[in-house]
């Protein structure tokens, strides 16, 4: 018979011994002497009850739609299909895995990107400061919130514009004696506004600098200004012995930087000299630079009074440190006028004569066409001026429009020095012209000046070059016209970002509002380009 069924649970084999028999003998014999094809089985298959095993659910979705996340599931014991039976029943060391990594697509990274800084326009500008957008973006290029991006590591967005290449400083001058001869006193100094001896440079047409003269104190007011008096001890009041000194003597020059002198002795109580190494505190000073003026003169008239000269012709002027060239006009006169030399070809101003005859279109799309279809009874004060020298107030640093001596007159009648207009259309059409060019004389024309309309219909259309070196403007209306500010006027100062650029190398014809560069660009965290 067969015996128990090999295996516990689940499928198994039941065996049992065949023989081969002499039933007469009934004793064993060689199965070769039996009937092969008649043998019974010796094993057959067997099922006992079900093994208990491992089942698992389907895997859940991703815990993260982007990135590295899990999947989760849940795995029991069952006997059977439908028999759960307890955990302890099932083989521990195979039991499936209930929670798996899973990486559905990558997460799009996200960058700080950021655009150029804003230009600083003035060197010496008082609080001017700098600004450019940051914003946080993906890989895509796609923006995105700020909160995408490491806020640790933003970028700022604001900064102070570099004062380092302003060529104004304060220089302090010696300290003068102590108040008092004896016990705590005051002693003063003279602190001026100098140009830095470090723009001392070959540069061309007006640079010709002279060493470190005196500007007005308004040039240095964004910089601390050094101290201009300090407590002083001379002599201990109780001293035996102690320094005496006289005046001052006058300075070795009347112009620029001189030294003067005077005499310090050692001296008792009544009065005599004595040794030197008796008076035991520090000894005065001997000698002191000083400065009784600069060199140079600044106007036509202080040129007169120094030099004598009284004939009109291009002479060198000293403007907020840095010489230009002017031409003093009627030198044989009481107060004697200056003149800037510029280029007629770019130093004009025009009010367009034309009219159109139907005044509400802008025929060729806005472009001067002297063949439209206008009459010429325009602006009655139509006119094309060209100024070869410009008549300036060296101590206002203000421009006199209406100065026309050293002006040629094309047609119409004189217009003033940077105005501009017509009488053309009654659209956005404007016709009239006006350039100033300051860039070969080293000036230019202070960034907060504006142009007003005037008339009626008005358009206008004001252009800045080379850091306001240059300035080309387009107006008109119906009849309409722009010019300088009334109450401001024409204000001018020296060029400083021209000198700044000529003296790194730059050429004078450079357009000194070019970039190099545009629009936005990647933020570098590891070099954190601030």
């Amino acid at each position: 018979m067969f015996v128990t069924c090999s295996a516990k649970c689940g499928r198994g084999t039941k065996r049992r011994v065949v023989e081969c028999v002499n039933p007469s003998l009934n004793v064993t014999i060689a199965s070769t002497e039996c009937d092969q094809t008649k043998k019974p089985v010796e094993e057959i298959r067997c099922r006992t009850k079900h093994c208990p095993k491992w089942k698992a659910t389907a895997w859940s979705s991703c815990s993260v739609t982007c990135g590295r996340g899990v999947r989760r599931r849940d795995v029991q014991c069952y006997r059977g299909r439908k028999n759960h039976v307890a955990d302890s029943e099932c083989n521990a060391k195979a039991k499936l895995h209930s929670v798996a990594n899973c990486f559905p697509v990558a997460c799009p990274a996200y960058k700080w990107n950021i655009t150029p800084w804003s230009k600083c326009k003035d060197e010496c500008a008082r609080g001017q400061k700098q600004t450019r957008r940051v914003h946080c973006v993906s890989t895509s290029g796609k923006r995105a919130a700020p909160r995408m991006c490491d806020m640790s590591r933003a970028p700022i967005s604001v900064r102070e514009c570099d004062t380092s290449n302003c060529p104004y400083e304060w220089v302090p001058g010696d300290w003068q004696t102590c108040s008092k001869s004896c016990g705590e006193g005051v002693q003063t100094r003279d602190v001026r506004c100098r140009r830095k001896d470090n723009f001392n440079t070959t540069v061309p047409i007006i640079f010709m600098l002279e060493d470190e003269p005196a500007v007005p104190k308004e040039k240095c007011e964004m910089f601390p200004k050094p101290i201009e008096s300090q407590v002083c001890e001379l002599n201990p009041c109780d001293s035996e012995f102690k320094w005496s000194f006289g005046p001052w003597g006058e300075c070795s020059k009347n112009c620029g930087q001189g030294i003067r002198r005077r005499r310090v002795k050692c001296v008792a109580n009544d009065g005599r000299r004595v040794e030197r190494v008796k008076c035991t505190t520090k000894k005065p000073r001997r000698t002191q630079y000083c400065f009784e003026r600069n060199c140079l003169p600044s106007t036509c008239q202080e040129l007169k009074s120094l030099s004598g000269k009284a004939r009109d012709g291009n002479y060198t002027v000293l403007l907020d440190g840095f010489t230009i060239e002017v031409y003093c006009h009627q030198m044989n006169s009481t107060i004697p006028k200056a003149y800037l030399n510029v280029n007629p070809r770019t130093n004009f101003a025009e009010v367009y004569g034309k009219k159109l005859i139907y005044p509400h279109t802008c025929p060729f799309n806005g472009d001067r066409n002297d063949s439209c279809h206008c009459s010429d009874v325009g602006d009655a004060s139509a006119g094309l001026t060209r100024f070869s020298k410009v008549r300036i107030d060296l101590l206002n640093r203000k421009f006199h429009l209406s100065d026309y001596t050293f002006a040629q007159r094309e047609y119409g009648v004189h217009v003033p020095y940077g105005t501009a207009g017509d009488c053309y259309s009654m659209k956005e059409c404007p016709q009239g012209q006006f350039s100033i060019d300051l860039k070969k004389a080293g000036l230019k024309l202070v960034d907060d000046l504006n142009w007003e309309d005037q008339g009626h219909r008005t358009s206008s259309r004001i252009d800045r070059y080379y850091n306001n070196a240059k300035v080309v403007g387009r107006c008109g209306g119906f009849c309409g016209k722009c010019v300088p500010e009334k109450y401001k006027g024409l204000i001018f100062e020296v060029n400083t970002r021209l000198l700044n650029h000529v003296k790194n190398g730059g050429s004078i014809d450079d357009e000194l509002d070019d970039d190099g560069f545009s629009g936005d660009m990647d933020f570098d965290e590891d070099k954190r380009r601030y």
